[in-house]
């Protein structure tokens, strides 16, 4: 009631909003209730079928309280009955699918962020559908002079599956920082040598399985996440056994869809650093003189694929998760 009421004396903001059939119109509003009725006038939709969403991620906008926290010039959908929208991620994704096109710079995830964030990008996308040369689909081949626009921006690298080792073990190898960090940065903790003992326990493991490259790497039959082209399948949110949406990514495809491959996630579904690490930490703290920390416990749920799921960004919930572990279960018995 204070919001609405609050809301009546408010200044005009200047905001953005949209159909699905990509008219654009900006508009000035004190509330969500006069954006409501300028939007539905504009567009000609009942009021009483309406939804309205963020541009950005799909979230949906329909009290005053969440109305008024939102910047100006945000950029709203409104939807008839029936519609719906997931936000711009998923747009691009289906340009991309259909695409082959080089889009996009050598600043690759700046840029994509950018570009994913920039007001006009519906409107691109549809330039990039209607006017985007259809290149030949090297998906197969694999050195930079079998596919040389493939390896825009990273002409040093042979071959596609290099590349994608470098990235997964870039991934695992910040992992690897973060815990060795938090680690480091902990005081008045009596048994931080056996910490620090487990942390080169993990280096030497790491290095020996070279910091599981291979789950990108097509060419690691062994390993990889995807299958022998290149496709990787969306795994679900955390809680989940599948994708629902069927999210599906080939980053050997085109330089542009390596590009988007970047903002996919390697999820754990135990998390790291508001569980594994601190649960770690509480094992070192309570650890008696017949017992260890066991570095392999810790190495299957900081790098394996024992608590890792490949999924795309939507599918990426960041939300607390409950904490399942004990940490008993880091310890084990010295040998009598």
């Amino acid at each position: 009631m204070f919001d609405w009421l609050k809301s009546l004396f408010a200044t005009k903001r200047p905001y953005k909003i949209q159909n699905l059939k990509k008219k654009r119109v900006g508009v000035t509003a004190r509330n969500l209730e006069e954006l409501t009725k300028k939007g539905c006038e504009i567009f000609k939709i009942n009021p009483n079928e309406l939804s309205i969403v963020l541009e950005n991620d799909g979230t949906s906008v329909n009290t005053q309280s969440y109305f008024s926290k939102l910047p100006e010039q945000t950029s709203f959908i409104f939807l008839k009955a029936g519609e719906t929208w997931n936000g711009l991620y998923d747009l691009i994704s289906e340009v991309l699918a259909k695409s082959d096109s080089t889009i996009l710079s050598n600043d690759e995830r700046n840029r994509l962020r950018s570009f994913l964030l920039e007001h006009e990008t519906m409107e691109k996308c549809k330039q990039i559908q209607e006017s985007v040369k259809e290149e030949e689909c090297n998906v197969r081949a694999e050195t930079n002079t079998d596919h040389e626009t493939w390896f825009n921006g990273i002409k040093s690298y042979k071959t596609k599956s290099d590349y994608m080792k470098n990235r997964a073990q870039n991934r695992i190898r910040s992992y690897y920082m973060n815990a060795k960090k938090r680690i480091e940065e902990t005081t008045n903790l009596e048994n931080k040598d056996d910490l620090l003992d487990l942390l080169n326990e993990l280096s030497q493991e790491l290095s020996n399985n070279q910091f599981h490259g291979g789950y990108f790497a097509r060419t690691d039959a062994s390993e990889r996440i995807c299958d022998e082209m290149g496709w990787f399948f969306c795994e679900g949110q955390f809680n989940q056994n599948v994708c629902e949406k069927q999210h599906k990514i080939n980053p050997y495809i085109s330089h542009t869809h390596r590009v988007m491959f970047s903002l996919w996630e390697l999820d754990h579904i135990i998390e790291k650093s508001r569980v594994v690490i601190p649960t770690l930490l509480e094992a070192a703290k309570r650890k008696d003189d017949t017992q260890k920390l066991s570095w392999q416990k810790v190495y299957d749920l900081l790098f394996t694929r024992k608590n890792l799921k490949l999924v795309q960004k939507a599918c990426h919930d960041k939300a607390a998760r409950e904490n399942t572990l004990e940490w008993r279960t880091f310890l084990i018995d010295y040998p009598s």
